[in-house]
Order: C-alpha cells, then structure tokens, then sequence
C-alpha cells in the first residue's frame, strides 16, 4: 500500500477512467508518467481504500469503475464563507 498519495495523480486517473481512455494497463502507465508498478499500486488504492473496485474492460481497451463512483476527487472554494 502507497504511504504517499498524490491527489492530483488521483484526480487525472479519474478523469481518464471516466472518459475511457486509459488504454491498456501499459499505455495508461506510460500517459501517468509512472511505472506500470507504481500504477497498480494507485489502483490497489482505488479499490481498498476508497472502495471504487476498477476492472479492465477488454471490448473497450480501457479500465474503468466496476460501479460508477458517486464521488469527485478535487477542492472547492466554500462560498459561505465570502
């Protein structure tokens, strides 16, 4: 399990699994600017920490969410407060 999570890398896998267009496991790794290591790692992740299981979609030659999340990852600016 990573001890150091990078929420923005987290946030643009989301993006590219919402879109489907993670490509193979390989190709996805390599649009990460990770090692394909590092990127199962982040999907371990997704799967035991935020319980959002991923799978690989081979018809579509993407991952994607096994159930679509009912999250977003990100900030935002609390308005109330202005």
């Amino acid at each position: 399990m990573k001890k150091y999570v990078d929420l923005a890398l987290l946030d643009r896998m989301d993006f590219l699994i919402r879109l489907g267009a993670t490509g193979s496991l390989k190709e996805f790794a390599s649009k990460m600017k990770m090692s394909p290591t590092t990127l199962y790692e982040y999907i371990v992740f997704f799967s035991e920490v935020l319980l959002v299981p991923i799978r690989f979609n081979k018809y579509r030659n993407t991952l994607e969410y096994e159930d679509e999340p009912d999250f977003h990852l990100g900030f935002e600016k609390d308005l109330k407060q202005q």
